[in-house]
């Protein structure tokens, strides 16, 4: 059960390759979100909004984003599934995102530019929700 936030990986942990994968499973579907943070304040934030039905991808503040206009912009894609519960698998590497969720139905991938490596992460509820996993398996 997760109130507020939990740390995944203290951010004086270094990964060499960048490479990570974290699967978890909500008991029940509830607003989320997982943030990949540098101490620089970067950041990529991969979520879902419960109003919307909508998961995303933020890096508004990842790093560089002055390229193209549309950079920046919040990625969403639509909650297909119906079911209750909800399963979702993220492959991270240096500059790239991976998102699958409910068995492949929704996928999403985002590349972003941060200055440093993003090496903190942490799984958030809601301000309103506490989040309720079978279970979270994190792979460096």
């Amino acid at each position: 059960t997760v109130k507020g936030e939990l740390k995944l990986v203290d951010t004086k942990r270094e990964n060499s390759t960048g490479l990570l994968m974290v699967n978890f499973e909500l008991a029940e579907v509830a607003e989320w979100s997982f943030v990949l943070e540098n101490d620089l304040g970067e950041q990529v934030v991969v979520g879902y909004e419960a109003s919307s039905r909508q998961l995303y991808v933020d890096r508004s503040s990842s790093g560089k984003l002055d390229f193209e206009i549309q950079f920046a912009d919040k990625m969403k894609a639509p909650r297909i599934s119906q079911d209750g519960s909800m399963d979702v698998t993220l492959l991270i590497d240096v500059e790239s995102i991976e998102m699958f969720a409910h068995g492949g139905l929704t996928c999403m991938l985002a590349i972003f530019f941060a200055q440093k490596p993003l090496n903190c992460f942490s799984l958030k509820s809601s301000n309103v929700g506490t989040l309720l996993f079978d279970s979270i398996i994190y792979q460096a």
